[in-house]
């Protein structure tokens, strides 16, 4: 999924915020593409696909994971 930036002006689409419930598709994906690029470093009982379930995803943001993002297309994530 890509999110679509269009409607953005030039300051909106480059700067840090705070993810929201909106987010969590582009959360997922990025988070699981990332780890993608680690298959093979990430030891072989660790690995499983998709690396992060959704319901995994779910319980770290209902335990406090807050996410932000650099808004620049293209979209970049930070866990916190």
């Amino acid at each position: 999924m890509i999110a679509d930036f269009s409607r953005l002006n030039d300051e909106e689409k480059t700067m840090i915020r705070r993810c929201t419930e909106a987010d969590f598709d582009a959360i997922y994906e990025i988070i699981n593409d990332a780890a993608e690029t680690y298959r093979g470093i990430i030891p072989a009982d660790r690995w499983h696909e998709p690396y992060m379930s959704r319901e995994q995803l779910k319980q770290e943001v209902n335990a406090g994971v807050q996410f932000c993002g650099f808004v620049n297309v293209p979209f970049s994530l930070r866990g916190i």
